[in-house]
């Protein structure tokens, strides 16, 4: 498993730890205005679609450029050359 990973599955384990919380809260709480309920579900949401996306991420091995050339370099030899 590489260090990201480990670090999605971190990232994932913490909002599903936090998304339940909020599902537990709103399940023992009779009390709350419309505005508070859909703030609250809005977080649960919220927590949910990055759950999501997280895990679509696990293990991608998408390209990265071998080499990306060093812009305050570049621009200091076209500076030299004049």
């Amino acid at each position: 498993m590489t260090q990201k990973d480990e670090t999605l599955k971190a990232v994932i384990a913490y909002c599903e730890k936090k998304r339940d919380m909020g599902r537990a809260y709103l399940e023992n709480v009779s009390w709350l205005d419309d505005g508070i309920l859909s703030w609250n579900h809005g977080k649960i949401k919220a927590y949910e679609d990055i759950i999501t996306h997280c895990g679509s991420m696990l293990g991608y091995t998408g390209s990265m450029p071998d080499e990306v050339p060093n812009q305050s370099e570049d621009a200091r030899q076209e500076g030299t050359d004049a």
